[in-house]
């Protein structure tokens, strides 16, 4: 057996440890049971193709008698995150290290053009730190100077890994989607108009950002603008029906009443997860509003025959779950909450701090529904509104948060607090549904 002998044994811990660090920021979680070095193995070996092993990982991060890691081991960890062996990984924790490829980072915005060794120089920072702000950075900069084949370049998962992998959607893209829909929102009105006329020729910067993170309480606002801009230059059928479903989303809300929706004769099966779901979510919305029970549940059981024939639901359930919260299907609800939690939260560890605000409104929703107002005000006390506001959907989930809250409290001083939380938020969506009637007669 191999084992490294470039660096000293105290520098060898700090190292390793590190390390670690390095690949539980990457990841999101911490590798402290069996259960989340299941996790991570079977996220290695789709990723890399590892030859690690469920015992190796679980000895390197102490969970049975640890032993000294071999080069292997270290090898395929700094692969992961995207070093070619551990001894790049070494080179660049270098106490300097971080200083220079700063300063790199900072050249990159005075660039006309960037070549194919400043996107594995991203790469390497964003597996290193964890963080996407310096990338936000450069496309903020190149947004003021107009640099629109930069921003794009940075858009591009062919020149850019970061966006893309075997799983999907990354956690880098959701983040950055984030960020870039604040900054934009951040802009002065002639700006935005400006850039958006811009940016919106890119089709994958409307796939990566503005498809991405969905600003729901925005769709009166810029959001809505950038919908319709795109609209009219909208050519693919599921990029047609995506802005259709939002944007009835939105009129449903203003009105009460759900328009119906076209299918551009897309085949429902080959429409990615998030999509599926938000398609029959809407539909049930829909036919509820035309009080049609027999359409409703039949939307419903087909819904749920696909979920049963797919083995990842999470994305499935994404969008799907809150157009139920609009048709105040509690029962289809409760049904959800208890035949997917337990997959969602406890095998995969695969989900956002939203997922979990969401399933546990929900949870407090039908406990206080079923008259268990203890067990709803204990779950309700819990949810950590701070961590969720900025994600997508995240303002829009306040709303029922708010509407939870005015009910499961019987003292008027909280009562009204939530009632003013709950009336700041819908007049900032201009949503007319949301009024003191919907307030008052939700649970009913």
């Amino acid at each position: 057996m191999q084992y490294v002998p470039t660096l000293k044994s105290n520098r060898m811990k700090e190292i390793t440890s590190l390390l670690r660090r390095d690949v539980e920021r990457a990841i999101g979680f911490k590798l402290k049971s069996t259960t989340e070095a299941k996790v991570f193995h079977q996220l290695v070996t789709e990723k890399t193709n590892s030859s690690l092993s469920l015992s190796t990982i679980r000895r390197f991060w102490g969970l049975i008698p640890e032993k000294k890691a071999n080069q292997n081991t270290l090898n395929e960890l700094a692969k992961f995150l995207q070093f070619k062996s551990f001894l790049d990984y070494s080179k660049h924790k270098n106490r300097y290290a971080s200083w220079f490829d700063e300063i790199a980072i900072q050249k990159l915005k005075f660039k006309a053009k960037l070549t194919k060794e400043d996107f594995k120089l991203i790469e390497k920072q964003y597996a290193e730190h964890g963080s996407n702000l310096f990338v936000m950075n450069l496309i903020e900069y190149a947004i003021f100077n107009e640099k629109w084949q930069y921003v794009f370049d940075l858009m591009h998962p062919k020149k850019l890994a970061l966006l893309e992998d075997k799983l999907g959607i990354t956690d880098y893209t959701t983040k950055l989607a984030n960020l870039v829909v604040l900054f934009l929102n951040s802009l002065a009105k002639t700006r935005f108009d400006f850039a958006i006329e811009h940016l919106i020729r890119d089709e994958n910067f409307k796939k990566y950002c503005i498809y991405i993170y969905v600003d729901v309480i925005n769709l009166n606002k810029n959001y809505g603008e950038i919908l319709t801009k795109i609209s009219g230059k909208a050519h693919d059928q599921q990029e047609k029906l995506f802005i259709e479903l939002i944007s009835a989303l939105g009129i449903y809300y203003r009105t009460n009443k759900a328009p119906k929706i076209t299918t551009y004769a897309v085949d429902l099966d080959s429409l990615p997860a998030v999509l599926y779901g938000r398609y029959f979510g809407y539909q049930i919305l829909y036919n509820n509003n035309q009080n049609d029970s027999n359409a409703v549940l039949m939307y419903y059981n087909t819904f749920l025959e696909k979920l049963n024939n797919t083995a990842y639901h999470r994305d499935y359930l994404h969008e799907f779950v809150h157009h139920l919260l609009a048709a105040k299907q509690f029962a289809k609800l409760e049904h959800i909450l208890v035949t997917f939690h337990d997959e969602i939260f406890e095998n995969f560890h695969v989900h956002s701090y939203l997922d979990g605000f969401i399933f546990n409104l929900i949870d407090a929703m039908i406990s206080f529904k079923n008259n268990e107002k203890k067990r709803a005000e204990t779950i309700f006390t819990h949810l950590e509104i701070d961590k969720i506001t900025n994600e997508s959907y995240g303002d829009y989930y306040l709303i029922f948060y708010t509407i939870i809250g005015f009910h499961l409290h019987p003292k008027k001083v909280l009562q009204l607090h939530y009632q003013q939380n709950y009336d700041t938020i819908t007049k900032q969506a201009g949503f007319n549904i949301f009024d003191s009637n919907y307030l008052d007669h939700f649970f009913d």
